[in-house]
């Protein structure tokens, strides 16, 4: 019965705290302190003071006095002060491990390394499907460019059969499971990224594109990851 009611008083506290970030990022946009990543990372690269219109030359100087004042807000600043109190919140009062679930809205290495360094916690984030690998290519233009993490090979693999599954209100059985994981570098972190494959017992992929996670995790064997998958991500 306690287990019930601390799971509920958990999961109620979860559902706060998202609506609470829904509400900031909508509150914060329209508040004359945001300032967008992109403009951001413009500015810092004085791409915003290169333009003859006035307009931008009036922006480049707010987001240049916000910089300086460390006043300004967007949605990195704000996902990171959610990212804390959660953190904070659920350390609370003794000292537990955290493992943070999201989706690919938070595919950032600056995301990554504010959980792994700076809070300590571990995470497992749904990557983009526009995502790179440290793998390269030369294309017919004899130009270098990386292969997307939904093309590349992974160094280890292991496929399992699922007696019966559950994946969105549809039940499968005779499935199977291919889990692969390697190694994969962000800003000279280096991190662990999973593609699941699950087919159907026709040998039909149930995903229409295989998921694709980033974890700090350590994954000794693909079974292990696995029942984590199984019982946390679907």
């Amino acid at each position: 019965m306690l287990l019930t009611v601390i799971t509920r008083l958990i999961r109620l506290q979860l559902m706060k705290m998202a609506s609470d970030y829904i509400w900031l990022i909508q509150e914060f946009t329209a508040e004359p302190q945001f300032v967008s990543q992109k403009e951001l990372e413009l500015f810092h690269k004085g791409e915003l003071q290169k333009s003859e219109d006035p307009s931008p030359q009036e922006r480049t100087e707010i987001i240049r006095q916000l910089v300086e004042a460390d006043e300004y807000i967007n949605t990195s600043t704000v996902t990171k002060e959610q990212l804390q109190k959660t953190s904070q919140a659920f350390k609370q009062p003794d000292d537990v491990e955290l493992t943070h679930v999201l989706d690919a809205g938070f595919d950032s290495n600056d995301v990554f390394a504010f959980i792994d360094k700076e809070l300590e916690d571990e995470f497992v984030i749904r990557l983009k499907i526009s995502r790179n690998s440290n793998e390269t290519y030369i294309d017919d233009k004899a130009k270098e460019k990386y292969v997307k993490i939904v093309n590349t090979e992974f160094a280890n693999k292991e496929r399992f059969p699922i007696q019966k599954v559950q994946i969105k209100g549809k039940n499968y059985q005779q499935a199977s499971c291919l889990i692969e994981y390697d190694d994969i570098t962000f800003e000279k972190e280096t991190y662990t990224v999973v593609r699941i494959t699950v087919n159907d017992r026709k040998g039909q992929k149930i995903f229409k594109e295989s998921p694709r996670l980033l974890t700090n995790r350590k994954i000794e064997t693909a079974g292990s990851w696995y029942l984590f998958n199984l019982s946390k991500t679907f």
